[in-house]
């Protein structure tokens, strides 16, 4: 499931092979923030989004879209698993559950 959910929402900027864009979209593939213990900041990322900031050389940062309005937890669940234990990557599962919690504790503070 968590493939799909990948091929559909995530390929088309972190590329198949989760290689990303040099300059542009983060690689998934072996990515440290990918494999951390904790995936709370993952999580959060794929519900909320997330702006890079704006440099000189870059004046428009690199954004990633929400997907928690479109994705349930079990979805945000899924495509995080396969990332975190795709092209090399090794990291535990992400829960449905941790992605409830999750989303209410981000709700809870906006």
């Amino acid at each position: 499931a968590g493939a799909v959910v990948y091929a559909d929402h995530c390929a088309a900027c972190h590329a198949a092979a989760g290689a990303g864009a040099v300059g542009l979209f983060p690689s998934l593939k072996g990515s440290p923030s990918v494999q951390s213990t904790d995936a709370t900041s993952l999580i959060r990322v794929v519900l909320e989004g997330a702006q890079s900031v704006a440099t000189d050389p870059a004046p428009t940062g690199a954004s990633m879209p929400s997907f928690g309005w479109k994705l349930n937890d079990d979805q945000v669940a899924s495509v995080l698993t396969y990332i975190r234990n795709s092209w090399g990557n090794a990291a535990a599962a992400v829960s449905a559950g941790d992605v409830g919690k999750s989303r209410r504790q981000l709700s809870e503070t906006q």
